[in-house]
């Protein structure tokens, strides 16, 4: 069995920016013509997890398109999909739901969609510039390798230089700075309640963890919070199990 995973996250008929890359319908629709015209079939959750179970897996090649990030948007996404009778997999981060607030990862998108880089860093105190001045360039680039330099650095100090506290701390004061307004951005973002319930009754919900962390660099105890919490979460909202997880 060969097995491939086509994974997404923002969905909308916009043309892309420096920060929001978008499938839109008709790349989805290419994508599909794509994958059949050379031999890929479109699988659902259950029949991998029967075959995981039975160690008895499907000869041929087999596909998955996921969600990643529980995007309201990407319910669009859903039921077009559903249209066409494939079975896409969606899977949120639990701290989303009902949220007042952005994941930082989210936060720092919205921020580069609106403001220029430059813009940006010319707006942060002191302390910010100076620690960007310094990075290695050729640091930053490898991690950005797609993006230009300003770019590179920006995303590598706040991503990686910084400490979580400190990176929260950062972008909720840029978001003061320019006068964004990050708790409707989150209300029209992030899927609801009833978007969830929606996504089980066909087994296309699994757990993204639950605040987005990059769970590799976690320690055990918060690797296993992480999981718990978000897989809890889940099943407490939509009475059904949750098998499968799209890390961080």
């Amino acid at each position: 069995m060969h097995l491939l995973i086509v994974n997404h996250h923002y969905y909308r008929d916009e043309p892309k920016s420096r920060s929001i890359f978008p499938s839109t319908q008709q790349s989805l629709d290419a994508s599909i013509e794509v994958l059949n015209s050379h031999g890929w079939r479109f699988i659902d959750e259950n029949l991998l997890c029967q075959s995981i179970n039975n160690n008895l897996f499907p000869m041929g090649k087999h596909v998955f398109f996921t969600f990643d990030d529980g995007l309201k948007e990407q319910m669009n996404a859903y039921h077009h999909l559903l249209s066409k009778g494939i079975q896409a997999l969606f899977y949120p981060s639990t701290m989303t739901i009902g949220s007042k607030s952005l994941l930082d990862v989210h936060q720092l998108h919205y921020l580069r969609h609106k403001i220029s880089d430059e813009d940006i860093i010319s707006s942060l105190p002191s302390i910010h510039k100076n620690n960007i001045n310094i990075l290695q360039q050729d640091l930053c680039n490898s991690q950005y390798r797609y993006d230009c330099p300003s770019a590179a650095k920006l995303k590598y100090y706040i991503n990686f230089y910084i400490s979580a506290a400190k990176r929260k701390c950062l972008l909720n004061s840029l978001y003061e700075i320019f006068h964004l307004d990050q708790e409707h951005i989150a209300k029209n973002l992030y899927m609801d309640v009833h978007d969830l319930k929606s996504l089980s009754q066909s087994s296309s919900i699994g757990s993204h963890s639950h605040s987005h962390r990059p769970l590799a660099i976690l320690d055990t105890d918060d690797l296993r919070e992480e999981l718990t919490l978000s897989k809890h979460v889940l099943e407490d909202i939509t009475g059904s199990r949750i098998r499968g997880i799209s890390y961080p």
